[in-house]
């Protein structure tokens, strides 16, 4: 699959992407557990396991565990978060 096939199926799924965003991409080092578990999220990875069956979404969802967990609630009584939720 080239760079801007990958990036069509991303934003069919919800995912803003541009070719030269997965050119830029595969120069970086993957960090696994980034990705907050939000609805907005939720809802692109759930398309994303209709064209990747084998997606291993657990891979990039953040987990709640360990020392430095940040734990989401709706975000409404934080601006920054309310604003993100709206993009």
């Amino acid at each position: 699959m080239i760079a801007i096939e990958f990036a069509d199926l991303l934003n069919s799924a919800g995912i803003k992407c541009t070719k030269a965003d997965v050119e830029n991409g595969n120069k970086k080092e993957f960090h696994a557990q980034r990705v907050p578990r939000t609805n907005k999220v939720m809802q692109a990875l759930s398309k994303l396991v209709e064209i990747f069956p084998t997606l291993n979404v657990d891979e990039l969802l953040y987990t709640l565990e360990g020392e430095d967990a940040v734990i989401l609630n709706t975000g409404a009584n934080c601006p920054f978060v309310a604003l993100a939720s709206v993009n």
